[in-house]
């Protein structure tokens, strides 16, 4: 089969992503219970300061991932700021909305919900989907979707399933887009600041 080519920028991206969930998952084993909502920010330094000093020049993230904002994958942060009980908490909502889905009479947007809610879960393992406030409001308008609609409930029309379908895979299409866009300038703003290039680095940032 023939290789697909990624470049280097989107490496260094993916590389620091696989750092941010392995210092994320060293936080939540030093705290299973977690660490408090909101408290990755405040927590985290010291872990990269651990992981620098340990890997020393092999790390892709070098200073610059002292402060990251997130792990960039919504598991392993939910474990770190809600621990254990987040965990369950979660697996019990999922749970429940794939049962309430299956059991109900489906038409359009119904089959539009679940499919975003799974890209997004897809999505959630190298980026932060339910923390975005577009993808985050598209996942909350699913779970709702899902949740409150009585499975006996009356379909739509099938003149507006159709075109709510569309409408809404086209929309992840073009988040998806963008997300893969912005893992590039991502990549690359890294390795400027590696480089000392605070120029290049703002330019991609902007």
């Amino acid at each position: 089969l023939p290789m697909v080519k990624i470049p280097e920028a989107n490496w260094s991206s993916l590389l620091a992503r696989a750092e941010f969930a392995i210092n994320g998952l060293y936080m939540w084993a030093e705290r299973p219970w977690g660490w408090g909502l909101g408290a990755l920010n405040a927590a985290y330094p010291e872990f990269a300061d651990r992981h620098i000093a340990w890997v020393g020049e092999r790390t892709i993230l070098g200073n610059a991932g002292r402060h990251i904002g997130q792990t960039h994958n919504e598991y392993v942060q939910l474990g770190v700021e809600l621990g254990i009980v987040g965990w369950a908490l979660a697996a019990w909502l999922a749970v429940e909305l794939f049962r309430h889905w299956w059991v109900k009479k489906k038409d359009g947007l119904d089959w539009a919900a679940a499919w975003c809610l799974g890209i997004g879960s897809i999505i959630a393992l190298f980026a932060f989907p339910f923390q975005n406030p577009a993808t985050a409001f598209m996942a909350a308008a699913s779970v709702g979707l899902i949740a409150c609609r009585h499975p006996t409930h009356r379909p739509l029309p099938k003149v507006l399933c159709r075109p709510v379908a569309v409408i809404g895979s086209l929309a992840l299409l073009a988040v998806a887009g963008g997300i893969y866009r912005a893992d590039a300038y991502y990549g690359s703003a890294i390795r400027a600041v590696l480089a000392n290039d605070f120029v290049a680095a703002a330019g991609n940032n902007v």
